[in-house]
């Protein structure tokens, strides 16, 4: 198990775990949902989770930037609006952690 730092938005950094970086996502992602803060009351429709390598991140040190396309479910008084959002988040990672481009297999219509 390989664990890697998460840049927080709000507070301190945390840590995610896995076998590779895309299961430590997948692992570590209701932690990830709750700091970017996705969602509404009701919960997130995911539409895809995406990472790739980013050289310029994080102060120039480089990490994996991860995209969240999500959109909020159905309220009980009000439904959700059709745009999906697009949220961020940086992981401290190095190039080999991420060669190419990768898909998060937690995504395509999941709600949480």
């Amino acid at each position: 198990m390989i664990s890697w730092r998460v840049s927080a938005t709000n507070g301190s950094d945390y840590e995610i775990s896995g076998e590779a970086l895309p299961d430590a996502i997948a692992a570590g992602f209701d932690r990830i949902r709750r700091d970017l803060g996705l969602g509404n009351a009701a919960g997130v429709h995911l539409v895809s989770v995406t990472g790739e390598y980013r050289a310029g991140i994080l102060g120039g040190r480089g990490g994996v930037e991860v995209v969240i396309e999500h959109q909020g479910l159905d309220l009980a008084h009000r439904p959700a609006n059709d745009e999906a959002r697009t949220s961020k988040a940086w992981v401290y990672a190095q190039p080999e952690d991420a060669p190419e481009p990768f898909t998060v297999s937690l995504t395509a219509g999941t709600a949480v």
